[in-house]
């Protein structure tokens, strides 16, 4: 049991988002942690999901406060994100989406488990996959016994375990030290990976802490990510990278090493992107994959199985 109990903010971002957002809300109001700030921010969403935020926020009579905005147009998700962070009271930031599902003892966990592991930075769960009717689907991803520490090390060396973004909390001082995120940026979580760890270590927990709805519109699914601008990533870890250096977070051949990484994760990624959009791949995988130093052996199966998989449908 914690002596004190920090305020956290639980922010759910959402953007056209109609179809789930009344089961994300009540997932939000669900959650059993208590002192807790709700901030529900619609982006300018041209359908009802505002309103129904709105109607929803009405009813709940439960003992989280509830703030419900809007911005006047859609400003993109970084922009959201930044917007709405510097909003937020709370030490630590429960980030929510408003197609997701948030399990009740998300929030609780999430303190708990950064409480018990003050290095720790920020944490994720695992996912229970739901489809778009909220059926829960399959899946094949290794979940260990108990929370794994991950450290900037591990990430360099490109050995970091699954980090579900959309189930990750962290403690607001990450966003504090490096600032707003660059409003060209595609994504909101992926520079919080590196952000976090430069300041101490991340925690994958085995326990559940949402249902994470797959549906056409995932920005992080495979008909979204192949197009993310990769180049704005880059920026934004660069930008990150000499906030680090210049606070002295880190040394300058910390520095060399991490735009080292930038640049290797940079091609990695062109490199999978390249590879996902193919119609076959065979001739890619040949050409650009097999003899690349950029991935392990490991990584070159994986990718080969999940090949020789699209082939046989």
């Amino acid at each position: 049991m914690l002596k004190t109990k920090p305020l956290v903010s639980f922010v759910m971002l959402a953007y056209n988002q109609e179809k789930y957002i009344e089961a994300a809300l009540e997932g939000a109001f669900a959650q059993t942690y208590s002192p807790l700030e709700i901030i529900l921010s619609d982006d300018g969403s041209n359908d009802s999901t505002f309103s129904l935020m709105q109607a929803k926020a009405a009813m709940y009579e439960g003992p989280h406060r509830v703030k419900v905005r809007q911005t006047k147009k859609n400003n993109g998700l970084a922009d959201h994100f930044n917007t709405v962070i510097s909003l937020a009271k709370g030490e630590i930031i429960v980030i929510a989406s408003g197609d997701d599902i948030s399990l009740p003892n998300r929030t609780t966990n999430t303190v708990e488990l950064l409480a018990n592991n003050p290095t720790a930075k920020f944490i994720s769960f695992m996912d229970i996959v739901i489809d778009e009717h909220g059926n829960e689907v399959p899946t094949k991803k290794a979940r260990s016994a108990k929370e794994v520490a991950i450290s900037l090390e591990d990430h360099l060396n490109f050995t970091t375990t699954n980090l579900s973004g959309a189930s990750r909390g962290f403690r607001k001082e990450i966003f504090e030290i490096f600032g707003a995120l660059r409003t060209t940026c595609p994504t909101e979580d992926t520079p919080h990976i590196l952000r976090g760890l430069i300041l101490g270590e991340a925690l994958v927990s085995p326990i559940p802490g949402i249902k994470y709805r797959v549906h056409g519109n995932n920005l992080s699914g495979p008909a979204s990510l192949p197009f993310l601008s990769l180049e704005e990533i880059r920026h934004q870890y660069l930008q990150d990278t000499a906030v680090a250096l210049s606070t002295g977070l880190i040394s300058q051949d910390g520095s060399k090493r991490i735009q080292r990484w930038i640049d290797k994760n940079h091609h990695r990624r062109l490199l999978q992107n390249g590879f996902s959009q193919q119609a076959v791949g065979l001739k890619y995988f040949w050409q650009k994959l097999l003899f690349s130093q950029s991935f392990s052996m490991f990584e070159k199966l994986v990718l080969l199985r999940s090949l020789i998989a699209k082939l046989i449908r």
